[in-house]
C-alpha cells in the first residue's frame, strides 16, 4: 500500500493555533478570547457569565440540554455534533476564524447531568469511561476543525505530597483532567503574576504563564516562541494578533504540502506451512516397526566390528559379522544421526513424523523428537517417553482401535525440568520427590 511522505506546513495548521486559556473565574479568559480574529462562543448555560464582552458584540450558541417532562430529549453531545457539522460548513468558515468553547469544565458538566437524565438520576462507576470517551471525541473534533480554536478552563486547586504542596489542576472530573492538556499546542495560564524592573521594584501585572512550573505543570508552548509570561494589555485589545504573530511572523509558509516521495511497500506473502500427510497405516507401522528391529541387529554386529577393528591386520571384511566395514561405518553414522535428532525438538513438531514404540507398547505416529526420561538406571538413561491419555473436554479419547489416545505428558515433563533440570517419567518424578525429602 503506498504512502507519502510530506513535509510540514499549511496543510497541518495553515497558521491556526490550538490554545487552552486556564485561570480563576474573572481572569480575563473570556475578554483574551475575543481578541482572536471572528470568534463564534459556545456557551453553556442559560445566562453565561458575559458581562466583559457584552458590549463586543460576540456571537455565541447556548447548547443546553432539552429536558420534556423530566426526559431527555435531545443530550448535549448531540448538539455539539450538529454545531461541528455547521462550523465545517462553507459558509461558517466564511463568517468565522476562530471558535471558543466557554468553558471546556461546563462541557463536561452538561454531558454529565445529561447523562445522570438518562440514568434516572443515578450515576454508574461505568458512566465515567462512557463520559471520558465522549468529552474526548467532542473536544477534539473541534480542534480539528479548519479554524483557531481555544477551550477555556477554570482552575481548582489540588493538595499534594506529604509537606500538603498545593498545585492547580483543570477542573475537570475523572482522568480526562489530566489527558486534556496534550490535545493543544498551547496551554497557558491567565493571572497577576509579580515582576521585577532593572531597579528592583515589583510590580504586579496580568500576563499569560507558557512555561510549566511547581505549581502548573501542565503548562506548554510548542511553539516554542512565547516568552514565560506573555504580558497581556490592560484592554484587553490585539493580545491574540500579537501571540499569532510571535509564534508565526516572519516564517514562510507553503500554502500547501510539499511531497517529498510516494513510496510503495511490497508486501511479502506470509510462507504457508504444509500440512503433515496424515497419520500412517497399520501397514506403514508395522513397516516402520520392522525396519526399526533390522537396524538393532545391524547395531548388534557393529558392536562386534567395532571389536574386531581393534585387532592387528583387521581385513576389509569383518568375519565375526559378515559385514564389509564401508557398510559398516555408513550404517553407524545413519544411527548416530538418528540418535542425535531424536535429542532434538523440532522447531515445528508437526514437520517430521515417525513411527515409535515406547516402552508400556503404545504404537502411533508421534513427534521424532520426543521427550524421554533421563533417569540413571544401571548407567543407562531410562529413555521411556513421559505419556498421560488425551482428553477433549474432560472426555478421554479413544482411537479407532478402541485403545486410549496417547500424548505426551506435558505437565510432567515440566515438573522435571523446573524441579531437577532433566526429564523424569511418572515412576522416576516420584523417586527423585522422595529422595528430596528425605
Amino acid at each position: 500500500m503506498p504512502f507519502d511522505v510530506e513535509m510540514t506546513g499549511a496543510g497541518d495548521y495553515s497558521r491556526q493555533i490550538k490554545m487552552a486559556i486556564c485561570g480563576q473565574a474573572g481572569a480575563g479568559k473570556t475578554l483574551i478570547s475575543s481578541t482572536a480574529p471572528n470568534p463564534i462562543y459556545i456557551f453553556f448555560r442559560e445566562q453565561p457569565r458575559i458581562m466583559s464582552i457584552a458590549d463586543r458584540f460576540m456571537p455565541h450558541i447556548k447548547v443546553l440540554p432539552e429536558v420534556e417532562d423530566g426526559k431527555l430529549k435531545v443530550p448535549v453531545e448531540d448538539k455539539m455534533h450538529e454545531i461541528l457539522d455547521y462550523l465545517r460548513t462553507e459558509e461558517a468558515q466564511e463568517l468565522y476564524d476562530t471558535v471558543v468553547i466557554d468553558t471546556g469544565d461546563e462541557l463536561q458538566r452538561a454531558l454529565k447531568e445529561g447523562k445522570k437524565l438518562r440514568n434516572r438520576g443515578a450515576w454508574h462507576i461505568q458512566d465515567w469511561g462512557w463520559l471520558s470517551d465522549v468529552y474526548y471525541s467532542i473536544v477534539n473534533a473541534f480542534i480539528d476543525l479548519p479554524m483557531n480554536v481555544i477551550v477555556l478552563y477554570h482552575l481548582k486547586n489540588t493538595q499534594e505530597g506529604d509537606d500538603g504542596q498545593i498545585i492547580k489542576e483543570l477542573a475537570l472530573q475523572g482522568a480526562t483532567k489530566d489527558d486534556a492538556p496534550g490535545w493543544f499546542d498551547i496551554v497557558g495560564v491567565l493571572s497577576a503574576f509579580e515582576s521585577v524592573d532593572e531597579k528592583g521594584r515589583k510590580s504586579a501585572s496580568r500576563g499569560f504563564l507558557t512555561e510549566p512550573t511547581p505549581r502548573y505543570g501542565w503548562v506548554k508552548d510548542h511553539s516554542g516562541k512565547l516568552p514565560n509570561i506573555y504580558q497581556v494589555t490592560d484592554d484587553f485589545v490585539g493580545d491574540f494578533d500579537v501571540l499569532h504573530d510571535m509564534i508565526y511572523g516572519g516564517v514562510e509558509i507553503a500554502s500547501e504540502h510539499e511531497t517529498l516521495a510516494t513510496v510503495t511497500v511490497e508486501i511479502t506473502e506470509p510462507t504457508v506451512v504444509e500440512e503433515h500427510p496424515g497419520v500412517p497405516t497399520p501397514e506403514e507401522v508395522e513397516e516402520k516397526k520392522q525396519e526399526r528391529s533390522d537396524k538393532v541387529d545391524i547395531k548388534e554386529k557393529i558392536e562386534a566390528a567395532r571389536e574386531a577393528k581393534q585387532v592387528e591386520n583387521v581385513e576389509e571384511d569383518v568375519p565375526s559379522t559378515g559385514v564389509p566395514l564401508d557398510d559398516v561405518v555408513e550404517i553407524a553414522a545413519e544411527i548416530v544421526a538418528e540418535d542425535e535428532a531424536a535429542n532434538v525438538v523440532p522447531e515445528t513438531p508437526a514437520e517430521t513424523m515417525t513411527m515409535l514404540d515406547d516402552e508400556e507398547g503404545n504404537d502411533g505416529a508421534v513427534p521424532a523428537a520426543l521427550p524421554h526420561c533421563e533417569a540413571d538406571v544401571d548407567g543407562e538413561p531410562c529413555g521411556a517417553i513421559p505419556m498421560t491419555q488425551q482428553f477433549e473436554d474432560g472426555v478421554p479419547v479413544v482411537g479407532d482401535d478402541g485403545e486410549p489416545v496417547l500424548v505426551v505428558d506435558e505437565t510432567l515433563v515440566e515438573l522435571g525440568q523446573v524441579r531437577f533440570r532433566k526429564v523424569l517419567c511418572k515412576k522416576h518424578l516420584g523417586e527423585a520427590r522422595k529422595a528430596a525429602k528425605k
